[in-house]
C-alpha cells in the first residue's frame, strides 16, 4: 500500500502512534515518505516530520479549497515512495453535519484508501457491527483494512480477529499490545508525547518498537521483506532539559473547594495547560524533594479564568517569594509564549556547571510599543 490515510473510530485511538511508527519504519527502509496531517494543526505535523524525515503538509478545509488542497497534496508528494496522511479525531467527524469537512471526505478528495485505526479496549464481538457501520455509512470511502490498538493480550486478539473475519472481508493489518510506556495524550489540535506530569518524557522509540511488532508479525504472514527501523529522539531531549522558573505570590483558600498559589506568569509563558490541558509537574527550587502536605492549584496573573498551571498538585506548603519550578517545559514553552495582556516574556538561560548563560533577554514594555505607530491625525488630539 503505497498511500494511506489513517484514521479512526474517535479522537485518542493511536492514530498519531501507527502513522509516526509507520513513517519512520519506511523511512528506515530507504523508501521517501511524504507525510501529510489533516489541519490545522502544528504539532503533531512536527513528529511526522521527525518520523519521515521530509515536512509534513497540513491539508486544511477551513483555510484551504478543494482545488489547494490537491494542489498541495499532489506538489508536495512528488517523487515520493509512499504518502501517508494523518486524519484528526474520527473518520466521520467534523463540524458540519453532512460531513463536507471530515477525514472521509479529505480521503475521498484525495483518493486514498482509510486504514481504520481501533481502540478495542473492552471489546471483542462488537468490533464486528462497529466495523460495519463504518463500512455501509458512506460507500465512497474506501476502508482497506484496520489495526486493532490497545490489545489486552492474545485471547482478545483471537475473538476480534474472528469477529472481524466472520462479519466482514476487511484484512486486519496488525495488533498493538496495550503498553503503559506508549500513553500519549492527544489534544485539541496536537499531542502531547507521553505524560507531561513526568520530567522524563519518553522517546518515540518506544512508539516505533510497537509498531515495529505488528508490522513485523504483519510481514512474515505475508512473506515480504522485514524493514529496519530508525528513530529521531525529538521532544524526548528538549522537554526534560527545560524548566520555567516562577516566584510565588499570592495564596488564597477558598475553603471546602480549594487553595490557589499564584505565581509571576502563567498563559503567556505556557499556553499548554489552557489549549490542550497538558499536565505537569513541579517542585521548589531550594527544597526539591520537600515531601507534600497540601493540595494546590497554580494559577497564574493574566485574569483568565483558565489560567491554571497545575491542577489539584500535592505540594509542600510555600510562602511567597519562594522560587517555582515547572518540570519538563523545555519542548515548547520558548517557542509558544506570547504578549498575551501585553505581558513581556520572561528571560531565557542556559544553565551549565553552575554557570548561567543568557540566550535571551527579559521583554522590557518598551519592546512591546517598538512596532505601535500614532497616525498623524491623532497627534493633535489632547
Amino acid at each position: 500500500m503505497s498511500q494511506v490515510f489513517i484514521s479512526a473510530a474517535h479522537k485518542s485511538s493511536g492514530k498519531t502512534l501507527v502513522s509516526t511508527g509507520l513513517c519512520a519504519a519506511y523511512r528506515r527502509r530507504g523508501m521517501r515518505v511524504a507525510a501529510f496531517k489533516k489541519g490545522p494543526d502544528y504539532i503533531d505535523p512536527a513528529w511526522l516530520t521527525k518520523a519521515s524525515g521530509n515536512s509534513c503538509w497540513n491539508l486544511d478545509f477551513f483555510t484551504m479549497n478543494q482545488e489547494e488542497i490537491l494542489t498541495c497534496f499532489e506538489a508536495q508528494r512528488q517523487g515520493a515512495d509512499v504518502t501517508v496522511v494523518e486524519g484528526n479525531k474520527g473518520l466521520f467527524d467534523g463540524l458540519d453535519v453532512e460531513g463536507s469537512d471530515s477525514n472521509a471526505a479529505l480521503a475521498v478528495t484525495l483518493g486514498l484508501p482509510v486504514l481504520l485505526v481501533i481502540d478495542v479496549t473492552g471489546i471483542t464481538r462488537g468490533i464486528a457491527p462497529l466495523l460495519a457501520g463504518y463500512i455501509e455509512f458512506d460507500p465512497e470511502v474506501r476502508i482497506a483494512g484496520v489495526i486493532l490498538n490497545r490489545v489486552a493480550g492474545p485471547r482478545q486478539e483471537s475473538k476480534l480477529r474472528a469477529a472481524i473475519e466472520r462479519y466482514s472481508d476487511l484484512p486486519v493489518l496488525g495488533a498493538i499490545d496495550r503498553d503503559p510506556r506508549l500513553v500519549i495524550e492527544e489534544r485539541h489540535l496536537g499531542l502531547v508525547p507521553g505524560n507531561e506530569d513526568s520530567d522524563d518524557p519518553p522517546s518515540i522509540d518506544a512508539w516505533v518498537k510497537v509498531v515495529a511488532d505488528a508490522v513485523t508479525v504483519a510481514c512474515r504472514e505475508r512473506g515480504l521483506e522485514l524493514p529496519r527501523l530508525m528513530c529521531e529522539p525529538g521532544r524526548s531531549l528538549v522537554a526534560s532539559s527545560g524548566v520555567t522558573v516562577y516566584t510565588v505570590g499570592a495564596r488564597k483558600v477558598v475553603p471546602g473547594v480549594r487553595t490557589y498559589i499564584s505565581v509571576d506568569g502563567g498563559m503567556s509563558d505556557n499556553p499548554r495547560p489552557i489549549t490542550y490541558q497538558s499536565l505537569y509537574t513541579a517542585c521548589l527550587a531550594d527544597r526539591p524533594l520537600a515531601p507534600a502536605d497540601e493540595t494546590i492549584t497554580l494559577a497564574g496573573k493574566h485574569c483568565e479564568s483558565g489560567d491554571v498551571l497545575l491542577k489539584d498538585l500535592s505540594f509542600p506548603s510555600c510562602r511567597s517569594g519562594e522560587v517555582l519550578v515547572v518540570l519538563a517545559t523545555g519542548a515548547y514553552n520558548l517557542s509558544m509564549s506570547s504578549n498575551y495582556n501585553r505581558i513581556p516574556r520572561p528571560a531565557a538561560v542556559l544553565v551549565h556547571q553552575g554557570q548561567a548563560e543568557l540566550i535571551q533577554r527579559r521583554e522590557q514594555p518598551e519592546d512591546l510599543l517598538r512596532y505601535d505607530l500614532m497616525p498623524d491625525r491623532l497627534r493633535s488630539v489632547q
